[in-house]
């Protein structure tokens, strides 16, 4: 098994995708940080508030969430000359979605890859075990996903202390050690369920489209949206008020934020657990009965 997990590292080591998939982790952060800066600037201004405002609005009825997310309070807080902390800069990047789209992309990725490489199909047929192949497979995903996780939140950190620089401070400054790293602890954690979830969708389904299509509606809260749907459905029929969306995986990225208490760390670590569990058996279960040709 210890093998099998090399050649999964030494494939996705090697693999330019991979290392692709970093880069634009670490571009889209630092393009975001600075989005959150020229944002923030610009809301100093009551005109462009108010005109801020309706749009939020807006993209709020319509259910997606993929892009700068801003709270009110935070702007206020620095037009009163408080800079950010940077692990609410780190946790408003992950909470836009797009790092996740990033991982789902990546994991699905890997898992396409497999399909298309013969040595894979022969080194399952050779196996005695076939189960070993997604659990490490799994295994290898996972910490890169956390690779991706650790560099989007220092090119988040970079980025806000060379904006500080340039602008003479104002902008960003240092906070919690401790928050700062459970926030990256808890994205981590989620992250990884999700991509694992989404590359068991594509070695079930054996469609590409499909699990780009599950990572996307994640990761833009379109999920989110059709649960709050039926939400609205069991309320008006059975007349009991049930929230199904907060039990997603992408709920719980878009609502971890630097200050969250213990009961939301312990509710988002179980539903992760769950999700990664639940995506890993899919996957055992899938590559065990399915004939290699």
């Amino acid at each position: 098994m210890l093998n099998i997990l090399r050649m999964q590292l030494y494939w996705m080591r090697r693999s330019l995708k991979t290392w692709l998939i970093i880069i634009l982790c670490v571009v889209f952060s630092a393009v975001m940080t600075y989005m959150t800066y020229a944002l923030t600037d610009m809301l100093k201004d009551e005109e462009n508030r108010k005109q801020f405002d309706a749009a939020i609005s807006e993209t709020e009825d319509v259910g997606l969430s993929i892009g700068v997310q801003m709270d009110p309070t935070q702007i206020e807080e620095f037009n009163d000359e408080t800079a950010y902390k940077y692990e609410s800069l780190v946790s408003n990047v992950f909470n836009s979605g797009i790092i996740e789209l990033m991982t789902v992309i990546f994991a699905v990725t890997v898992a396409v890859a497999e399909f298309k490489n013969g040595y894979v199909k022969n080194l399952v047929c050779a196996m005695k075990k076939r189960r070993y192949l997604p659990v490490t497979k799994a295994i290898a995903v996972s910490l890169f996903v956390i690779v991706m996780v650790i560099a989007s939140a220092l090119s988040v950190i970079a980025t806000a202390m060379i904006i500080s620089a340039v602008k003479d401070g104002g902008f960003a400054e240092s906070g919690s050690v401790s928050a700062l790293l459970k926030v990256i602890g808890m994205q981590s954690i989620l992250h990884i369920a999700v991509s694992l979830f989404c590359m068991t969708v594509m070695t079930v389904t054996k469609s590409t489209v499909i699990s780009v299509i599950f990572g996307v509606c994640s990761a833009t809260n379109v999920i989110g949206s059709a649960l709050s749907v039926v939400d609205s459905l069991i309320e008006r029929f059975f007349s009991k008020e049930v929230v199904l969306e907060s039990y997603i995986v992408s709920t719980q990225i878009m609502n971890c934020s630097a200050d969250m208490d213990k009961d939301f760390v312990v509710k988002a670590v179980i539903i992760a657990v769950c999700f990664a569990a639940v995506a890993i058996a899919g996957s055992v279960l899938a590559v065990g009965k399915r004939d290699i040709k």
